[in-house]
């Protein structure tokens, strides 16, 4: 469990992914749950870089949102979502700021983190860029972001 002043992020391990991936409402979101969880089960000793992080309110422990962690050779691409009436307040900086601080603390072969936006997608964009990745390539309908091991992890 990550502790920041307003959220908790936990990773969910294999029981909580499935009860996860039947919830879902979206079949793309079902089939990632159903992945992560794979991924969980095959690496039962570090399942925390395979999973899904939940994003719950540290007054109410609500969950809002999620960030999903994918492996990329020797980098780390994180994914993210978060429900709407909790968007524009600064949660997911918070949640990714959290988290790449954690990556980082808990891999010294961990060379980068990526992120992957919509070219479209501003609002997601915005969190990155916060959060101090940079912008490194363009492909197609994608902007592609990241940030290294020596780079402040803090907002």
């Amino acid at each position: 469990m990550i502790r920041t002043e307003r959220l908790r992020l936990k990773p969910l391990n294999a029981e909580e992914l499935l009860l996860a991936a039947q919830n879902a409402s979206e079949n793309h979101v079902k089939n990632a749950l159903a992945y992560r969880r794979e991924m969980v089960l095959a690496h039962p000793d570090s399942f925390e870089w395979y999973t899904e992080w939940a994003l719950m309110t540290a007054d109410e422990q609500v969950t809002i949102g999620g960030i999903m962690l994918m492996a990329e050779r020797n980098d780390r691409e994180i994914g993210y979502g978060l429900d709407a009436k909790y968007r524009n307040k600064g949660y997911m900086t918070e949640a990714v700021c959290a988290l790449i601080g954690w990556m980082f603390r808990q891999s010294e072969g961990l060379a980068y983190v990526v992120a992957e936006t919509e070219k479209e997608n501003t609002a997601s964009q915005r969190v990155v860029i916060r959060a101090g990745l940079s912008r490194y390539k363009e492909t197609g309908e994608s902007v592609w972001w990241r940030l290294g091991r020596d780079a402040d992890h803090t907002v």
